[in-house]
């Protein structure tokens, strides 16, 4: 816990301030830090009597010959966690620096602490991306290991789990900060979640309802919107076993990327499920069924096509969006009945349509 990078970090920020000699040791006795570079790794005994002690040890000129290698001064125990990790020792008069000493003393202990918690929080954030990465793997997911790690990090996912996976495409905010703002948002929210790539954010959610996480993510969404960062959110469906969460880690990817194209902020799976599954369907059965009624269909008559599918099928509100005669429209429809030979109106034929047109727009 004390390093030498740290305790020489320690000793030049507070020699810049106190105009002091000051040497720390290891709980050796062993001097790792030191105004004075001659003394770098000699051994200083009274350091090693304060960390058999515990106790605070002022060097005197009259007790200076009891120790090897010391100066006149005071040693103080630097204590963390209620151990003596090593010693803190001041050069110069007693009486005039021991408050400098007590000073640097509090400054030490307070530096160690600021430090363990960064490298705590570092360890449990290295451990918590290696839970989402085995937990999101399609091939060979060891979720041994990652309910392993989950318990050395104290967590006890239960179900139902979602994911949430966000793309922060122009990015600029450092991690940490991202992390913090998500900690703040969403405070009572149960969560694990890891930075798969710069742009990438992969949150499980856990013990949480669908709807809830949806809230959740939208009021995230909106602390974004206030600090210009532009995201875009794909869920999942919830799904109960730890083995189905690489699937809706796929769900949330789908979601995610179907949403992108319709320009929506927050795209749940069940909103595009159909366009997710056509995904699915080889890629020459579709380019096939698009080469065959493509070329058929004007792009009027697709423009039109499109508006009456986002009207399900209600000639009026077609018609009122496109600001022509409803005639004008059924004629439209017939023609599109005409050159592809299914009639939009029918709703076994509007589903192939429906097709075409998601496919068209995937090009």
């Amino acid at each position: 816990m004390l390093t030498r990078d740290l305790a020489e970090e320690i000793v030049q920020e507070t020699m810049r301030r106190l105009n002091r000699n000051i040497n720390i040791m290891d709980e050796n006795g062993c001097i790792i830090a030191s105004g004075d570079a001659v003394r770098l790794d000699t051994h200083h005994e009274a350091a090693a009597e304060v960390i058999r002690t515990g106790r605070t040890l002022v060097i005197t000129p009259d007790n200076k010959g009891q120790w090897r290698g010391v100066n006149v001064g005071v040693n103080l125990p630097i204590v963390f966690q209620n151990r003596t990790i090593g010693v803190i020792g001041v050069t110069g008069d007693p009486e005039e620096i021991m408050p400098y000493g007590e000073l640097v003393k509090m400054i030490t202990e307070m530096m160690l602490k600021q430090n363990y918690l960064k490298l705590q929080t570092e360890w449990q954030q290295i451990t918590m991306d290696i839970v989402v990465e085995e937990l999101i793997r399609t091939e060979n997911p060891n979720l041994q290991s990652a309910l392993h790690r989950l318990d050395t990090l104290a967590l006890h996912m239960q179900p139902p789990y979602q994911l949430a996976v966000l793309s922060l495409p122009n990015r600029t905010s450092q991690t940490h900060a991202l992390f913090r703002l998500a900690e703040f948002v969403l405070a009572n929210t149960r969560l694990v979640s890891s930075f798969l790539n710069v742009h990438t954010w992969v949150m499980i959610c856990y013990d949480r309802g669908e709807a809830r996480v949806r809230r959740d993510m939208e009021r995230l969404q909106d602390q974004f919107q206030k600090q210009g960062i532009e995201a875009k959110i794909g869920l999942s469906t919830s799904v109960q076993t730890f083995e189905d969460i690489s699937y809706a880690y796929q769900e949330a990817c789908a979601a995610l990327k179907l949403g992108v194209k319709q320009g929506k902020g927050i795209t749940g799976y069940l909103e595009v499920e159909s366009q997710a599954l056509l995904s699915e369907v080889p890629a020459k059965s579709k380019a096939r069924f698009v080469e065959r009624l493509s070329p058929k269909l004007p792009d009027k008559l697709l423009a039109t096509l499109r508006v009456f599918l986002e009207c399900n099928l209600s000639i009026a509100k077609t018609a009122e969006r496109l600001e022509i005669h409803r005639n004008s429209l059924v004629y439209r429809l017939a023609q599109i009945k005409e050159v592809t030979g299914y009639d939009p109106q029918l709703f076994q034929d509007a589903v192939s349509l429906q097709f075409l047109v998601w496919l068209k727009e995937g090009q």
